[in-house]
Parts: structure tokens; C-alpha cells; sequence
């Protein structure tokens, strides 16, 4: 005979009862198993519990059972995540787990600083000279655990499933982010020594002027920023685009508005080169609000998100309206996304590559509401920038 217990509707991680919280976890759902002493308290839900959280069941059924001086088992471990039977041993009232999840999250998931729960844990040194962090994605702010805690050894030890599986919980979407981040300021210094190289008539490819294999002198690869310039007619339009936007606000951009700015600007250019210099100037404004932080402090495609979301909040109003005039073409969203991309690779930011792009589109995407994902998405995948890391990202929209 089992006993089954619940507790209706989510709990906020932090265990308050603010309805407005949004980080929330399924109540735990309990089972009562056995008689005598064969009694014990399966956890129904403990897997979206645990991926909610953002950390492994383990550790969680580790403090479950030090809290209750019980011990614990996984059935299942290794298969599908619904196939994972957890259980504790004895019979435990719902409210008593359900509140060591609680004191688990206290100490183990939310910030030290500011009690934010979208923190992902980072492990340094080696064997006894590791050291256990929580990182927090909302104040940068670290907060030291002790390694020696059967669950941060639990969560250490699990460390490698954040790399080889899915992130889950309220830091996912940081750590998805930080997958591809890492990589991506590298990428760029890559494509650049690349596309200075030249061919010798002997085959050899080489960066310097003259070639190391047999002696010949080349002629001087040419600057990346001496790329083919825009010509007269795409720079009067960028200039009036820069002119228009800086004289207007967010809050007086309207339908009324954007399509004067469509009839006073598309004179002599097509719609979708008006879109495409606006997704250019939107791109600018918002790399020069970087200022000197960028490539220092900023690094990431997340900090680059945040650091551009007020100047991309005051632009966006107008890039949603222009892409829903009646006179845009339907690859309106391309020619704007490929925009950004240019804009990028003509700044002097190209030396962090994908890493602005990356914060630029996700800045977009977060203020856009308007936009749909696919959409977002299908203009990314057209962009000539096809990298593994461009894949992870357009991954990352879908989800």
C-alpha cells in the first residue's frame, strides 16, 4: 500500500510567497513506499525539480538524505531522465523535504550577494587543490562554497554533464551562451589571419610579403579596413538614416512616423537597402555605447546583450514597424540582420568576431517581441558566417 502527497501549483526558488517571483520549481510530489522497515519516501518529480534548479538530483538527494539522516538511491541512473526513481529511506512528511530543498537551494544555488538563483558553478585547480564558486549571471559577484561538502562533491563531479548534455534550470540560458562564448573571440582572429594570406606562384600561402619557400616578393596583402568601401549613394544614406534616428525618441517613433521615414528616405533605394543600412546604423549606435569596456570587461555575448539593451530598446521600435509596412519585402529581417552582420565586420570590433554579433542579435531578439524566433533565426542562417559557433547560437534562438 502506497500513500501518494503533493502540494498543488510551483514554489519559488527562494521559498517567499510573491506570486510576481519568476523563478519557480514544481512542488515536490511524495509516495509513500513499504511497511516496517521497508519503508521509503519516493520523489516523484525530483528531475524537473532538479532541472529547474540547475543542479544534479544527486546532490540534491544528497543533502535530502543528510538532512534527514536517512540514506538515498537512483534507480535508473544512466537511461532517460523519466526513467529515474528516487527514493529516501523511511517514510518523511511532503513539507519537511520539501523545505530541505529549500535550505539545498539557500546554500547551493542562490547568490551570496544579491539571492539571484541563476548562478552556474565553476570549479578550479585540481584533486585537493580545487576550489568551488557559484558565479552569478545578474551581479558578476562570486560566492565561494566549501569543496569538502558531500554536495558541492556531487555537483563537481557532475561538472562534465554541463559540457557533454543540456544545461537545465534558471542559469541555462547563461551557460548555453557561455558554450559558444568562449570560443568566439578566437574565431574571429582566425578568419582575419586567414583572409590576409596570399598564394605564391610555388603554392606556398603566407601572411608575410615575401614568401619563406622560395624567396619571391608579393605584393602586400591588403588592410582588412581596406575593404571595398560603400559607394556615394549607400553612405548619403547612411548618413540620413543616422540623422533621422538620432532626432527622434522611442517613445515618438509611431506607424505615422516610420512611414515618413520610409517615404522620405527610399528615394532612389530599394526597401530592402533601406532596411539593410537601418539594421547597420542600429548596429553602430549600439557598439559605440560600448565604449572603451568593450574587449576588457566585455567579453561575452551575454555582457554584450545587457551592456546594448538600452540603446537597442530605444531602436527596436522602429525596426518592428519598418518590418511590418505593407511596402517591406517578406526578406525584410534578412537585409536588417545582414546589416548588423556588416556592421560588425566593418568596426573596429571585428577583433572580438562572433562575440558582438552573438550580443547584438540577442539583444534584438530580447526587445523584439514582434520578431518571431524562426524568423530571427532563418535570416542568421543566411548570414556568411556559418561557423560551428553561429550553429550553437541559431540553436540557442530555436529553444
Amino acid at each position: 500500500m502506497s500513500h501518494h502527497f503533493a502540494s498543488p501549483g510551483s514554489v519559488n526558488l527562494n521559498g517567499s510567497d510573491d506570486h510576481h517571483y519568476r523563478y519557480t520549481m514544481p512542488a515536490l510530489e511524495v509516495k509513500h513506499e513499504g511497511k516496517t522497515k521497508m519503508k521509503k519516501s519516493l520523489l516523484v518529480n525530483i528531475t524537473p525539480i532538479s532541472e529547474a534548479v540547475g543542479r544534479p538530483v544527486e546532490a540534491l538527494l544528497q543533502y535530502i538524505s543528510q538532512s534527514s539522516n536517512a540514506a538515498w538511491n537512483l534507480d535508473g541512473k544512466g537511461g532517460k531522465s523519466k526513467s529515474l526513481k528516487a527514493y529516501v529511506t523511511g517514510h518523511h512528511a511532503q513539507a519537511d523535504l520539501q523545505e530541505q530543498i529549500l535550505a539545498f537551494i539557500r546554500s547551493f544555488v542562490l547568490c551570496g550577494h544579491c539571492g539571484n538563483p541563476e548562478t552556474r558553478l565553476e570549479v578550479e585547480g585540481a584533486k585537493k587543490r580545487r576550489t568551488a564558486t557559484l558565479v552569478c549571471k545578474s551581479c558578476s559577484r562570486r560566492t565561494t562554497l566549501d569543496p569538502d561538502e558531500k554536495c558541492v562533491k556531487q555537483m563537481m563531479q557532475h561538472m562534465h554533464d554541463a559540457h557533454e548534455g543540456p544545461v537545465k534550470g534558471h542559469a541555462a540560458e547563461d551557460a548555453r551562451m557561455t558554450e559558444f562564448a568562449d570560443i568566439a573571440v578566437g574565431s574571429a582572429a582566425q578568419e582575419t589571419k586567414r583572409s590576409l594570406k596570399q598564394r605564391c606562384e610555388c603554392g606556398h600561402e603566407t601572411s608575410k610579403p615575401q614568401c619563406k619557400r622560395c624567396g619571391r616578393v608579393l605584393t602586400e596583402p591588403a588592410s582588412t579596413h581596406d575593404a571595398v568601401e560603400p559607394n556615394a549613394q549607400a553612405q548619403d544614406l547612411t548618413g540620413d538614416v543616422l540623422k533621422w534616428m538620432h532626432a527622434q525618441s522611442a517613445p515618438g517613433i509611431t506607424a505615422e512616423t516610420s512611414a515618413d521615414f520610409i517615404t522620405l528616405l527610399s528615394a532612389g533605394h530599394s526597401m530592402a537597402a533601406l532596411l539593410k543600412t537601418t539594421g547597420k546604423v542600429v548596429a553602430r549606435d549600439a557598439m559605440s555605447s560600448l565604449g572603451p569596456e568593450l574587449g576588457q570587461s566585455l567579453t561575452e555575448p551575454r555582457q554584450i546583450a545587457e551592456a546594448v539593451s538600452t540603446t537597442m530598446q530605444k531602436q527596436v521600435p522602429l525596426l518592428q514597424l519598418l518590418l511590418g509596412d505593407p511596402r517591406s519585402p517578406r526578406a525584410g529581417l534578412d537585409a536588417v540582420v545582414a546589416g548588423i552582420h556588416e556592421e560588425v565586420v566593418e568596426s573596429n570590433a571585428r577583433s572580438l568576431g562572433e562575440a558582438v554579433l552573438f550580443g547584438l542579435l540577442l539583444a534584438l531578439h530580447e526587445h523584439a517581441d514582434e520578431i518571431p524566433d524562426a524568423e530571427l533565426c532563418a535570416a542568421c542562417v543566411k548570414l556568411p558566417c556559418q561557423s560551428e559557433n553561429m550553429r550553437k547560437f541559431i540553436k540557442y534562438l530555436s529553444e
